[in-house]
């Protein structure tokens, strides 16, 4: 016999058996830590969403999918799902995608966001004319004990975060990063606002590198052990200037009371993943973005 399923959209009430499904499938898939953390559930299946589609089978959710309203005028419409693994390899994650899609227009764009990869998902949005356009691997490991935290600073002092010292992180992020793709040329107080105004940003984990008279690097930790951003100016790349800084900064952690860290790394960087992989991070997952490439008479219209 035949499994019969029942479809309805999704309602606030189901945010739990979401939350669950996902905890599920990150355990099977790996990806962010927060890829079933109830803030991001609520973003992407409740806060301003303008479809859903849940898929269910004898009362259990066997697989989810939402397509989010517009933030702003002309902007993409974004979709995220997912499918209990039990139930993965009869169609769902197909079918509840083409039903997100089916809601958009053809000239509206499209993003869709997942932080769990799979081959199983990259195989499906490729066949749906989605082209990946980002993909960060997540990467992971037990935080050294105290005695193998302890390292040379290589010459290198190094300050933790200020408001004050604020407008110097932000001028080595700019030489960082300038010639990576993508870079987005922020003004410093977008920036200072991107890296600062979190409440999980810590301030005594994010140092300045300085080597003489320059500042040559910077790191940027935030609560779970999380290293949100790293950079070395170009002039001092291979000089251990981010395996020193971070090394502090594990230390630091280890002391509050944390037993992992964990970052994102673009997967166009293999140097820096390179880097990550000798201090002993290991990858565990992999999140991304697909979008859906604009018909030849829209990008026209877009370059006039």
């Amino acid at each position: 016999m035949g499994v019969n399923y029942r479809w309805r959209a999704l309602s606030e009430s189901d945010l739990p058996a979401v939350t669950a499904l996902s905890a599920e499938a990150l355990a099977a898939d790996g990806g962010s830590p927060f890829a079933a953390a109830g803030w991001l559930m609520s973003r992407w299946y409740a806060d301003g969403v303008a479809a859903s589609f849940a898929v269910f089978s004898s009362g259990e959710l066997a697989g989810v999918c939402a397509r989010r309203a517009v933030a702003e005028p002309g902007g993409p419409m974004r979709i995220a799902g997912q499918v209990r693994p039990a139930f993965r390899g009869r169609g769902l994650g197909a079918r509840l995608l083409d039903s997100a899609l089916a809601g958009v227009r053809a000239d509206q764009p499209v993003v869709v966001e997942t932080e769990s990869l799979t081959a199983a998902a990259d195989e499906l949005f490729r066949s749906r004319s989605l082209r990946q356009v980002f993909a960060e691997d997540v990467m992971a490991m037990p935080l050294p004990g105290a005695a193998a935290a302890q390292a040379a600073s290589g010459g290198l002092t190094l300050v933790p975060w200020t408001r004050e010292l604020a407008p110097r992180f932000y001028q080595v992020w700019y030489e960082a990063f300038a010639d990576r793709p993508g870079f987005p040329g922020w003004p410093a107080s977008t920036w200072i606002e991107w890296i600062s105004d979190d409440p999980d940003f810590r301030a005594e984990w994010t140092l300045l590198a300085r080597a003489g008279r320059r500042d040559v690097g910077f790191v940027a930790g935030a609560a779970g052990g999380w290293i949100v951003q790293t950079g070395v100016i170009p002039q001092a790349r291979g000089q251990r200037v981010c395996a020193a800084m971070l090394t502090e900064v594990f230390r630091r952690m280890r002391a509050a009371g944390e037993t992992r860290t964990v970052l994102n790394v673009n997967v166009n960087n293999p140097a820096a993943i390179t880097a990550y992989q000798r201090l002993g991070y290991a990858r565990t997952g992999r999140r991304a973005r697909y979008e859906r490439p604009l018909a030849p008479a829209e990008v026209a219209a877009d370059e006039e």
